[in-house]
C-alpha cells in the first residue's frame, strides 16, 4: 500500500494490514460568496469584518486560511490562538529568525521538544518560543 497514490482531493485510509479505502478530504477553508460578509484575524490579533468583493485582498485572506464565516469561528481559529498565546510561532514557509530564540521548542511526534538546531537548518517542523 505504500506505493499507492491517491487522486487529488482524496487520501487512502488504512483499514488493516492488507486493506485500505479511498476517502475524500474535506476542505477546511470556507470561501465567502460575492457581497457576503466574512471575518478575518488582524495582524494585532483582533477581528475585522469585510464584505467579499472577490478582489486581491479578499483572495489573499482566503489563500492563507484567514476567512471565517462567523466571529466565533475566527476566534476558534489557529491564527487567533497564535496571537493570544504566550508563545511566538514559526511555521514552514515563513521567514526564519536570524538567531535561535531563547526557550525555542519544535513540535515532533506529537510533543514539544527543546530545539537545538539553528534557524538556518530548520526543516518542516513548527517551532515556538516564549513571547518577551
Amino acid at each position: 500500500m505504500d506505493n499507492l497514490k491517491a487522486p487529488t482531493g482524496y487520501i487512502f485510509k488504512q483499514i488493516d494490514d492488507k486493506t485500505c479505502e479511498l476517502v475524500k478530504v474535506e476542505n477546511k477553508r470556507w470561501k465567502p460568496t460575492l457581497n457576503n460578509s466574512y471575518f478575518i484575524v488582524k495582524g494585532t490579533g483582533g477581528l475585522n469584518s469585510y464584505v467579499w468583493l472577490n478582489d486581491i485582498s479578499d483572495n489573499n485572506y482566503y489563500k492563507v486560511g484567514n476567512c471565517f464565516q462567523t466571529e466565533e469561528k475566527a476566534k476558534e481559529s489557529d491564527i487567533h490562538f497564535a496571537y493570544h498565546s504566550e508563545y511566538n510561532y514559526w511555521h514552514p514557509g515563513k521567514p526564519k529568525p536570524k538567531e535561535l530564540p531563547e526557550g525555542c521548542e519544535c513540535y515532533f511526534n506529537g510533543k514539544w521538544r527543546e530545539e537545538i538546531g539553528e534557524p538556518k537548518d530548520w526543516g518542516e517542523l513548527t517551532r515556538r518560543w516564549p513571547k518577551q
